[in-house]
């Protein structure tokens, strides 16, 4: 299992957020209503301006549209600059959330994210997988996502901590191999809240349900198209849901020291800093790695005789998300994540079981 390290996981976090920085900047600088229609977005107005609406290019359908697209770039760029927070998942502990139960969570917890607008970053593609290289040359690989909130049914923005947010707000940003060389690119899209209760999968099919794909997406496969939004929109809502549990293994990395802060206020401040990288299931991925190595071995090792092992058979049970409900009369909605565990765990110490040698690190 190899796990990336604080820096290997920052300078990817930096070369995402730089990317998008240089992107907004880009489109501010050529298009002058950039700026002021994102901000405007950004204070939950829900109209526009009178003096920006009499400034917008009405007669020129082009720059219409790449105003409106850069703005809503700028604007879901612009809440994580508030925080300046970014999530880093660890693979093992996605991949195990993935597989939890289809329960139904209240959508109320969504509001406990105990950073707003984060970005999350996604795991390292795999090049050796044949669904991620179509992607990385046909729809595009993702690096992270901005998550920020949306309500009156995501027509109008928010902060994640808003307690009016019947939305998440999703902007992925990665980059599409064309013609040998990588291209940026951004791609938005929302998993609506609106419902007391929702499940992960529930969530993410109606937003995939009701997406509508760019003109020029290079892709014209329904099916290859559903599957790419529904695996990365996955991804980002189970780590929006784990961080938002009772008792997440968390654990904040601040890059900068002291030292490099007093001399960070000495140079104007850029478009890319980071405050905090948080370290997501750093702790808890490894043992959860552990666990499963020591189980696939014993089940593949003979009992004490020679002969195959028999029944009671040591077997896995899913991981699952669990409600519980605190305060007055039972008010306030709370979730856990209740991990993957095995069933007759003790047979896992029999002769001939395996490795029982495994360091688990309780998680604080």
């Amino acid at each position: 299992m190899n796990q990336r390290t604080d820096k290997e996981a920052l300078a990817r976090v930096r070369e995402a957020i730089g990317s998008v920085a240089a992107h907004v900047q880009g489109g501010q600088r050529r298009f002058q209503l950039v700026r002021p229609l994102s901000e405007s977005l950004m204070t939950g107005a829900s109209r526009i301006p009178q003096h920006l609406v009499d400034r917008l290019p009405d007669d020129d359908p082009w720059a219409m549209r790449e105003t409106r697209q850069y703005t809503a770039d700028a604007a879901a760029y612009g809440w994580w600059q508030r925080s300046k927070v970014a999530y880093a998942m660890d693979d093992v502990l996605l991949g195990s959330l993935s597989e939890s139960s289809t329960d139904e969570v209240p959508t109320a917890v969504i509001r406990d994210v105990p950073h707003p607008n984060p970005f999350i970053l996604l795991p390292s593609p795999d090049f050796d997988d044949e669904e991620t290289q179509y992607y990385r040359h046909h729809i595009g690989l993702p690096v992270g996502a901005f998550v920020y909130g949306k309500r009156k049914g995501g027509n109008l923005l928010c902060s994640t901590a808003d307690e009016r947010l019947d939305c998440l707000g999703v902007m992925f940003a990665g980059e599409i191999v064309e013609g040998g060389r990588s291209v940026f690119q951004v791609l938005r899209s929302s998993i609506h809240l609106d419902q007391e209760k929702t499940s992960v999968e529930q969530a993410v099919a109606r937003t995939v349900e009701g997406f509508r794909w760019p003109p020029d997406v290079g892709e014209s496969d329904p099916r290859r198209l559903e599957n790419w939004l529904r695996k990365y929109l996955t991804q980002v809502f189970n780590t929006v849901l784990y961080v938002c549990t009772a008792q997440p293994d968390i654990e904040t990395y601040r890059p900068s020291s002291a030292t490099k802060q007093k001399a960070r206020k000495q140079r104007r401040p850029r478009a890319g800093d980071i405050d905090s990288l948080v370290k997501v299931g750093w702790r808890l991925g490894p043992e959860l790695f552990a666990e499963r190595q020591r189980y696939e071995q014993a089940d593949r090792a003979p009992d004490g005789d020679g002969s195959a092992r028999r029944s009671p058979r040591t077997h896995r049970r899913k991981p699952a998300w669990q409600t519980y409900h605190t305060g007055p009369g039972g008010s306030v909605p709370k979730l856990l994540w209740r991990k993957p565990h095995w069933v007759n765990a003790h047979r896992l110490d029999e002769p001939g079981s395996g490795p029982a040698d495994v360091v688990v690190r309780p998680v604080r």
